[in-house]
């Protein structure tokens, strides 16, 4: 007897001569919101109607979408049973959330149908491995729909995930034919099945859709998946390849091939006809660079300057506090002694120079001097402009001369040392942008005006010098901090009411945020700096659907909402299909998960806004379309034919509510960008010189023409998608002959 594992009792087959182990998991039936369904037969009721049968089923409890349940579960079949010869990836669910509208319930999906399928694959292929057993075979349970989609029906992420599915099974069985291993790798395509599952829609749509529509039952896909271990070894193999096709009129289909799918046919899309190899990433704040360095923040003592104090610390960094009172900051000192960092308290006046100077010195003997000035010091004014006096010269004295001050020494300290990297912050305020409509204007504004102007100055200056040290201005608007008493409590309680406001965490996130870019990305700001928009940069990892939310809920207070969406953040993976792990999920969760999450809040601003004519864009890949011939699949071929799904099932939900937003792939091929560098000089040489490349330029030339078509050219797609012949929409400019023999190319 074999060994043979099953996931979920829910389908029931009946497979003589082996031993089953069966993994019940959530039934289908929670996506969908409805009561368990008490007639259901459990795993010990089924092995109790077997027990007289040649071969012995075991029931195993494991939830498919926890890691550990399945690797305790691959634990106790080795311990009992030795291990698994064939492996039947049965477990699935679905949902009805829509994909403007996605959450738990979609990601639920993808953890048990794409991420558990894997884990379970992988382990299975273990087994195997380590007791020589060279002929198993793996069985995915997929859907028609994993092939195709239907024509009038909403598509939502289970029909991402069976396309998921679909490369997978095909990845999987290119890495065991390079393998040599004899182990096969199927993928059952059931369409319409007879189970209980129908009960959830209710009996009318039930008897609606069963009337309606071709059906098959549980025992029809247990006899192919019989039929599929039943097939001699030499089946596998045919016409040179590895791979095993059976077709049966029934309604579902036993196969490893998929169609590809192109844009023309239900919604805009721009594809470029190059090969990559080499996939985009996304770039993270990073603050390890900084760690051990030594940051100087003024006004250290309350609000935004110990807010600053206390992330930097976090990070790290050795914190010098500066502040008038200074056991204010002592008392931060005692509360962070035991993060990563160090405090160091430092009383000054920021108004004196002496003071400052003193400031200097001492850091300069104990600590080597400063590679970082958080430039947080400031004062405000109710003085009228027709009554200025000392209050308004203090403002000038702390807001502009101490600024100015601490970032002449700061910028001598580095230059002493040999510091070329060092960052410049100065806490200005939108107030240093444009003036209140209506309000009284004081000194206050003026001072922060004045930074603004400092902060282009400085940047020229360094730029001139050939120095890569940054400067930079957070603006931030309305502050919760002690600041606000000196107007009032009747105009401050005013302030809060009338206006969105932040806290001083949000100005210190701000402040790692922008201490954590790379390099270039001053040179970018720099080079826009005279162009007709204005380029805002937030933080945000697109993995992490608390960012993304933060990042949407910044941009509606401070811009109002979104009307464009570019879906370009993305990672890629070399890691194996048979040894799938942590890189492979971050790649769904930020190609997929991410690009979803972004898709829904994008919308949900458009439709509080009533933007009826906004347009999304997804950054997908040739690789969503058509897997390479002879180079390995991974997780992020997988997940670019999930965007290529998406971008159409949103596509049809946009037709279906009336709505004018367009929706856009763009698939470009190989492009040149620094990521290829990870393959090192050689590899990398060899992949530019093998295909047709393309610049990152070109990418963006693809997106400004997508969103300079008018609105009828994506009514022209849909119009057409009937029709029996096919549209395919170039970009050519008819005067020039190098793009009349690029469309022909």
């Amino acid at each position: 007897p074999k060994s043979l594992l099953f996931h979920s009792s829910k389908r029931r087959i009946c497979l003589h001569e082996a031993e089953l182990a069966v993994f019940p998991t959530h039934s289908f039936t929670e996506h969908f919101r409805v009561p368990e369904i008490k007639s259901r037969t459990s795993g010990d009721e089924l092995a109790a109607g077997l027990k007289s049968a040649p071969g012995k089923l075991y029931a195993v409890k494991a939830d498919i979408s926890k890691e550990e349940d399945i690797i305790a579960a691959f634990d106790w079949i080795k311990k009992n049973l030795g291990g698994v010869d064939i492996l039947v990836n049965n477990a699935g669910l679905g949902t009805t959330e829509t994909l403007s509208n996605i959450g738990d319930a979609s990601w639920r999906v993808l953890d048990v149908n794409v991420k558990g399928l894997c884990i379970s694959t992988r382990e299975a292929l273990k087994s195997m491995k380590e007791r020589g057993v060279n002929d198993g075979h793996i069985i995915h349970i997929n859907s028609v729909l994993g092939h195709s989609l239907p024509s009038t029906m909403p598509v939502s992420i289970y029909h991402a995930s069976k396309y998921a599915v679909t490369v997978l099974t095909e990845g999987l069985r290119r890495e065991l034919v390079q393998l040599g291993s004899k182990t096969k790798i199927t993928s059952v395509s059931p369409g319409l099945v007879e189970t209980e599952i129908a009960d959830a829609l209710g009996p009318e749509i039930k008897e609606r859709i069963y009337a309606n529509n071709p059906c098959l039952q549980a025992k029809d896909i247990a006899d192919a998946v019989i039929y599929t271990l039943g097939t001699p070894p030499h089946v596998q193999r045919r016409g040179g390849e590895n791979h095993a096709q059976h077709s049966m009129a029934t309604g579902y289909f036993v196969k490893r091939c998929f169609p590809w799918r192109r844009g023309g046919e239900n919604h805009s899309q721009y594809s470029m006809a190059t090969d990559p190899f080499v996939e985009r990433r996304s770039f993270f704040n990073d603050m390890e660079r900084w760690s051990g360095k030594v940051a100087l923040v003024t006004g250290a003592s309350s609000g935004i300057g110990a807010a600053i104090v206390e992330e930097l610390v976090k990070h790290g960094l050795k914190v010098v506090g500066l502040a008038r009172r200074v056991e204010k900051v002592e008392e931060l000192e005692a509360v962070l002694k035991n993060a990563p960092g160090k405090l160091y308290a430092v009383k000054a006046d920021v108004a004196k120079e002496e003071e400052i100077l003193a400031a200097f010195d001492w850091i300069k003997k104990n600590l080597g001097g400063v590679d970082i000035l958080i430039n947080n010091a400031g004062v405000g004014t109710a003085d009228a402009l027709i009554n200025t006096g000392n209050g308004s010269w203090q403002v000038l004295d702390v807001n502009v001369k101490g600024l100015c001050i601490f970032t002449r020494e700061a910028l001598k300290s580095m230059k002493e040392r040999g510091v070329n990297d060092g960052h410049i912050i100065h806490i200005n305020s939108v107030l240093g942008h444009s003036l209140p409509t209506g309000g009284n204007v004081s000194m206050y504004h003026a001072s922060k005006h004045a930074v603004t102007v400092l902060t282009e100055g400085l940047r020229r200056e360094l730029v001139q010098l050939g120095s890569k040290i940054k400067v930079t201005s957070v603006s931030p608007g309305v502050v919760v901090t002690e600041f606000m008493n000196l107007y009032g409590e009747e105009r401050k309680n005013r302030l809060y009411t009338e206006n969105p406001t932040l806290q001083s965490k949000d100005i210190a996130d701000a402040v790692v945020y922008t201490l954590g870019t790379p390099p270039h990305v001053q040179e970018l700001e720099a080079g826009l700096k005279n162009a007709p928009g204005k380029l805002y940069a937030l933080k945000a990892d697109a993995s992490k659907e608390e960012d993304i939310l933060a990042a949407f809920d910044w941009i509606k207070k401070n811009l109002g909402g979104v009307h464009i969406l570019i879906n370009n953040a993305g990672v890629g993976t070399a890691e194996t299909l048979s040894s799938v792990s942590d890189i492979s999920w971050r790649v769904l969760e930020l190609n997929v998960k991410g690009l979803s999450i972004f898709t829904r809040e994008a919308l949900k601003s458009m439709k509080e806004r009533g933007v009826n004519d906004g347009h999304i864009i997804h950054i997908n890949s040739v690789l969503g379309h058509w897997l390479p011939g002879g180079r390995p699949v991974t997780m992020y071929h997988t997940s670019k034919h999930i965007v290529t799904v998406l971008t159409e099932g949103l596509r049809r939900e946009l037709v279906q509510i009336g709505s004018k937003t367009k929706v856009t792939s763009i698939s470009p091929g190989l492009t040149v960008t620094e990521f290829a560098n990870a393959y090192g000089p050689e590899i990398k040489k060899f992949l530019y010189e093998e295909n047709a490349v393309l610049q990152a330029k070109d990418i963006a030339d693809a997106v400004i023409y997508t969103l300079g078509t008018p609105p009828h050219v994506q009514k022209l797609a849909a119009g057409l998608k009937s029709a029996p012949g096919k549209l395919y929409a170039v970009k050519a400019d008819v005067t020039k002959e190098e793009e009349i023999l690029a469309a022909f190319a």
